[in-house]
């Protein structure tokens, strides 16, 4: 993979298209159940970006076909998706879920059935599945997030500022700013005594 620019970032495009083999979360008086179960994808450790698909009802094998954009994808990412069972009394019950790395998505993309991990789900039984689509398409940077790396190394030849009878010296320091961005200057130690400070 060819290497990336630096701060790059990344469109998400996300289809969630449907599950099978879901654990029946609901049993009712026959010994037989169903779920009600919904789909939300997100970023790992950033709920703000979560989207959720529609609740299909009492079903195993739901199809959403569901469309979604996360933006600022950063290589370090990941997404998470949960299928949730929806209840109307108490909280919703997790039904699976799976993390995508951007490894895993770039640059590629991925279009298939990956396994949902369950821990309630009965030993032997084969895994529940969903099918989604992912495809990461590179945002233009944006001039504001581009890093400035300064290094002040030296001045020769300054001017003395403080005087004594031994001749004066100053106690230079350096200050480094970007016009017009106001929390952007930043300043060196004090070098005491010093008209050619390193």
């Amino acid at each position: 993979m060819a290497e990336l620019p630096r701060g790059a970032k990344f469109k998400a495009k996300i289809g969630i298209i449907s599950a099978t083999n879901l654990r029946s979360a609901d049993i009712n008086l026959l010994g037989q159940g169903k779920s009600d179960p919904y789909c939300i994808v997100g970023m790992v450790g950033r709920p703000d970006t979560q989207h959720k698909t529609e609740t299909i009802m009492k079903s195993l094998e739901p199809e959403w076909d569901y469309e979604c954009e996360i933006d600022d994808f950063k290589p370090h990412d990941s997404l998470e998706f949960k299928v949730m069972d929806y209840d109307a009394i108490g909280s919703d019950d997790l039904l699976g879920s799976v993390e995508l790395s951007f490894d895993q998505l770039y640059p590629g993309g991925l279009d298939e059935e990956i396994e949902l991990r369950d821990e309630k789900r009965a030993a032997g039984k084969a895994p529940a599945m969903l099918r989604v689509r992912v495809f990461l398409e590179m945002q233009q940077q944006n001039p504001s997030d581009t890093r400035c790396f300064v290094t002040v190394q030296r001045a020769e030849g300054l001017r003395s500022a403080d005087w004594s009878l031994s001749g004066g010296k100053s106690d230079p320091y350096c200050i480094v700013s970007i016009p017009a961005k106001r929390y952007s200057p930043w300043r060196t130690k004090v070098m005491f005594k010093e008209l050619n400070p390193t």
